[in-house]
């Protein structure tokens, strides 16, 4: 499902994958942010007709991810679903359909999860704030405190842009600065949030089948020459 591109982060091997999921294979872990299942649902009763059609796309890659690499932790961090009080089909059939891979599922709970108290496995575990794993932090949103260990989050859903008018790219990315790694939002219809190239360190651009690294200082040479 695509070239990984692998490095070495707080002395943990970690790998970037163009399907949005962060790989830690020495603590047999994937990462992912952002889902947000029952968009399409919450748009529908709004009168908007919005396709469900993502949310299945979106599940098949993720049952894909997990069994390709065959991790037994999966680290959901944050906003699985839309709405806080929500129980929507797309997330009854993910819980059904992860149960028989004999992994630990943790959600760290995020704004638009709520605390809405829902039916789940004895596999799944809830957590309301950080969790630790390894050397890192995992939040869903970032903590401004200067003394914070290094946290891996989601919540921002970033993106960068590449070219201008009509040549303008918007692309999902992962996003590094000292003491902190940003997720890519998996949901595909989550949307993104531009970041300012000069407040990060380095991107990894996620392209479909294949992952490109840049640094800040590249990214803003080539939007000039765009």
């Amino acid at each position: 499902m695509g070239k990984i591109l692998e490095t070495i982060l707080h002395g943990q091997k970690i790998g970037f994958h163009p399907q949005r999921v962060l790989l830690l294979p020495d603590l047999d872990a994937m990462l992912v942010a952002d889902i947000h299942l029952g968009k399409a649902e919450f748009m529908q009763g709004k009168g908007i007709p919005l396709s469900n059609q993502p949310h299945q796309k979106d599940h098949e890659r993720l049952v894909k991810l997990i069994k390709e690499f065959q991790v037994k932790q999966l680290f959901i961090l944050g906003d699985l679903v839309h709405r806080p009080r929500q129980n929507p089909q797309s997330l009854q059939r993910l819980i059904r359909d992860l149960h028989p891979l004999a992994m630990e599922v943790h959600w760290i709970q995020g704004n638009h999860d709520g605390d809405h108290q829902r039916s789940l496995p004895d596999s799944w575990k809830v957590h309301s704030n950080a969790l630790e794993l390894g050397p890192f932090v995992l939040r869903h949103q970032s903590s401004e405190e200067k003394d914070a260990d290094f946290q891996i989050c989601g919540h921002v859903h970033p993106c960068v842009k590449i070219g201008d008018g009509r040549d303008k790219l918007r692309l999902p990315c992962f996003a590094l600065k000292s003491k902190l790694l940003l997720l890519p939002s998996f949901g595909e219809l989550t949307g993104g949030y531009e970041l300012l190239p000069q407040e990060w360190e380095t991107f990894v651009l996620c392209l479909g089948n294949e992952v490109s690294r840049l640094e800040s200082s590249d990214l803003e040479r080539f939007k000039k020459r765009s």
